[in-house]
């Protein structure tokens, strides 16, 4: 059976982030699990969520990256 066909097979519908195993081929399908939990980023929401961020201090990391971004740009714009 070729990559491309057991790929297709180990595709389980309606749930994104879960694989088949194939022919008795765990390694396939758990390289194709982390490929998939990889890409959606469940991982880095997870990270998040391990400790509580006051709403105000999120604000205010956006609002240091914006500025940080815009000071960025206005240098890019003269030069």
């Amino acid at each position: 059976m070729n990559k491309y066909l057991k790929y297709h097979k180990s595709i389980v519908p309606g749930k994104s982030n879960s694989t088949n195993v194939v022919n008795r081929d765990i390694n396939f399908a758990i390289r194709n699990w982390k490929k998939h939990v990889k890409t959606s980023g469940i991982l880095d929401i997870l990270k998040q969520k391990q400790e509580f961020e006051k709403s105000s201090i999120t604000k205010q990391k956006i609002l240091s990256s914006a500025k940080y971004k815009q000071k960025l740009r206005s240098l890019d714009d003269q030069y």
